[in-house]
């Protein structure tokens, strides 16, 4: 039988539990102040849509000092808020004390060593968004090992959680652009290239189109041309463009920027050691047609990056036979199409635009009669006139050149296709709209001589 209690010991008891209840009311009060006070900093910072604060929070202490680590459930609600103001086009400077740095270098080792990739992923989003346009952040991250530590992160958990695969490629893009003695390098050195050729491959078997767009960028940032060529990236990025660039026009602009560097390194290579083959090409003829008639000038960034690569195949040694596959899948009508239905809005804002489609017309038009035709016989000709006219009007004076280098190679030759094209040049009034442009037009008196004139 226990004990009864003595009127001293029953005392105690009730004196500890009256004692116990506003300690306990002012405990829970404490803690909800805080958590309100972190709700209302972190609202805040979403509201401004401002990302400095929001890392500089994750890591103050009481003092204002950076020295402390979160605990991985505030990284994570940090990371999440910071991750509905940041997007693949949001890359906006984020500037933070360089301490900072110091302790994300700390979470990502730390995390590392633990195997947990959701955190990993969350460290990644930090790095990502401190990096861009940085170069204090980029330097002190090589210093840290953080560009190293990341592409190690990325290797080992990319196919384990999707947000390593996608924030680590961005981090990596980030990371190396603008930093080619440094971070690029050494991510070079340690197979970023290669990975991210895997990665691409594999977000094209997933259908996975944010990972496609961000490692397609990563592959135009590294631009190590000897490694992607020798990886297979030309063939990956031709399938990614195959795959998204009729449904995503960032990833066909981003697979097109890699592409067209490519082609150029490769066909300067000496002919035994060239290994983007016809057969590559002519899927790349195929890609590049679907994405450019499906966006056309709904997307000008992927019009401007894709026509360079139309460009590039029709001057490779293996031109003659590209320049025909592009004219049979209707190339030609393509690019007239996208230049003819803007030609109200033409401003200084599309003058590389309109710049890079004439070149390619230019280019399939070079020696082959054929391409003359069809461009002809779609609106080229009359193209060719307006984007003199329009530009010279709007005294934008760096487009008349590449339209006069197209009116010659429409004109070029003395086949039949060359006089015909002339003939309908001369009927749209082309030597008052080569006589219009700029004094500086360095073509203006080399076509006014093709052309039979004097300016």
């Amino acid at each position: 039988m226990a004990a009864i209690p003595s009127p001293l010991e029953r005392g105690i008891r009730v004196a500890l539990l009256a004692a116990a209840v506003p300690l306990t009311v002012w405990t829970a009060n404490q803690v909800f102040h805080a958590v309100t006070k972190t709700r209302v900093r972190l609202n805040h910072a979403v509201e401004k849509k401002d990302a400095a604060d929001l890392i500089n929070f994750l890591f103050e202490s009481k003092n204002g000092s950076y020295n402390q680590l979160p605990s991985r459930g505030f990284l994570l609600k940090v990371c999440q808020a910071l991750e509905t103001i940041s997007s693949p086009e949001d890359v906006a400077l984020v500037t933070v004390p360089e301490e900072v740095y110091d302790r994300i270098a700390e979470l990502l080792k730390r995390f590392i060593q633990k195997n947990d990739t959701e955190a990993i992923a969350a460290v990644l989003l930090l790095v990502y968004r401190t990096s861009f346009s940085n170069r204090v952040c980029k330097d002190r991250y090589g210093k840290l090992g953080i560009s190293r530590m990341a592409l190690e992160a990325v290797r080992t958990h990319h196919l384990v959680h999707r947000n390593v695969a996608l924030r680590g490629a961005a981090a990596i893009t980030h990371l190396a652009a603008w930093n080619e003695a440094g971070n690029r390098n050494l991510l070079n050195e340690q197979g970023a290239c290669e990975l991210m050729v895997e990665m691409l491959d594999g977000a094209q078997a997933r259908s996975d189109t944010a990972v496609a767009r961000a490692t397609c960028e990563a592959i135009r940032v590294l631009n190590d041309e000897a490694r992607l060529v020798k990886s297979g990236a030309f063939e990956v990025l031709t399938t990614a463009l195959l795959a998204f660039g009729q449904s995503d026009a960032s990833v066909a602009a981003e697979a097109c920027a890699g592409m067209g560097r490519l082609l150029n390194y490769d066909s300067a290579r000496a002919f035994e050691e060239r290994r983007i083959h016809l057969d590559l090409q002519l899927g790349a003829c195929e890609g590049l047609v679907g994405a450019l008639g499906t966006f056309g000038t709904s997307a000008v960034a992927m019009v401007e990056e894709a026509c360079p690569v139309v460009s590039a195949l029709c001057r490779h040694s293996d031109g003659a036979q590209n320049k025909e596959r592009l004219g049979l899948l209707g190339m030609c009508d393509v690019l007239v199409g996208i230049l003819a239905s803007e030609e109200a809005s033409w401003d200084l804002n599309q003058a590389w635009m309109v710049s890079r489609a004439c070149t390619a017309m230019a280019d399939l038009a070079e020696n082959c009669p054929e391409n003359r035709r069809r461009l002809r016989e779609v609106g080229a000709c009359e193209v060719a006139v307006d984007v003199l006219r329009v530009f010279a009007e709007r005294q934008i004076p760096d487009v008349a050149p590449v339209a006069c280098s197209l009116v010659l190679t429409l004109i070029g030759g003395d086949e039949e296709q060359g006089k015909e094209n002339r003939t309908r040049l001369e009927e749209l009034g082309v030597v008052e709209a080569v006589r219009a442009t700029h004094k500086d037009n360095v073509n203006k008196q080399r076509t006014l001589k093709a052309l039979g004139v004097k300016d």
